[in-house]
């Protein structure tokens, strides 16, 4: 999944548009979002996002995925409401999922996140949590490889054919992850120190290119929630 997401970004149309500039534009969508309360709003987000979707081509089943598998999660925290009576919050949860998973698929699937941390890295008091970032996506990488292989394994075997049986392999993987954890830290930490890791990364710079129309809706969509919060 995360090998997948990477490869996206790296070939998307926005790949060289600045990341700073997409990554303020989600985060204003996201901090609004949480404030609306009318289905005025939730439209406007929703036009903005679905037509960056489309003039960037992200890949649209990939979305349509995740944007599914976040909303049902807010769906699912959001059953407390339903048996409180408050159906209009729990409507309005269902909404604000939408729009937030909308948000973060077009972040994910535009910006690498070597693009953000290389920006990041140019900031001297920020370089160390960079390097440990970096580290810790290429360990996820890695623990992510390994449970494909124990899942392909257990699926060849008969793990998931009943409902017992998947409970019993799904434990049993997770068990194994969680202890290959500390085998695969220090396979990495061998692996580094044998070609002289010195515990900094070097990024390559590179050139980004400014966006108007980012920025126009940064500026537009600022003004229309706060117009819309203001007067409803």
């Amino acid at each position: 999944m995360i090998k997948e997401i990477i490869l996206f970004s790296k070939n998307s149309k926005a790949r060289w548009t600045h990341p700073i500039e997409k990554l303020f534009l989600c985060i204003l969508i996201i901090v609004f979002n949480g404030y609306f309360k009318n289905i005025f709003q939730f439209l406007a987000n929703l036009i903005v996002l679905s037509f960056l979707h489309y003039k960037y081509e992200t890949p649209f089943m990939k979305v349509l995925k995740y944007l599914f598998t976040l909303t049902l999660f807010y769906i699912f925290s959001s059953i407390a409401f339903i048996l409180d009576g408050n159906i209009a919050l729990f409507y309005l949860m269902c909404f604000r999922g939408v729009i937030n998973s909308l948000s973060l698929t077009f972040l994910i699937f535009t910006t690498p996140l070597d693009d953000i941390l290389f920006i990041m890295s140019k900031n001297k008091a920020l370089i160390d949590i960079v390097d440990i970032t970096k580290l810790m996506e290429r360990f996820i990488i890695l623990l992510e490889d390994e449970l494909s292989i124990m899942i392909k394994s257990a699926k060849s075997k008969g793990g998931f054919d009943s409902y017992l049986g998947m409970i019993n392999t799904s434990a049993k993987i997770g068990a194994l992850l969680f202890k290959n954890i500390f085998f695969k830290w220090m396979e990495i930490k061998i692996s580094v120190d044998s070609r002289c890791y010195n515990g900094k990364f070097t990024y390559f710079d590179v050139k980004f290119k400014k966006s108007f129309l980012i920025r126009g809706l940064i500026v537009s969509l600022f003004i229309i929630d706060l117009v819309i919060l203001k007067y409803t």
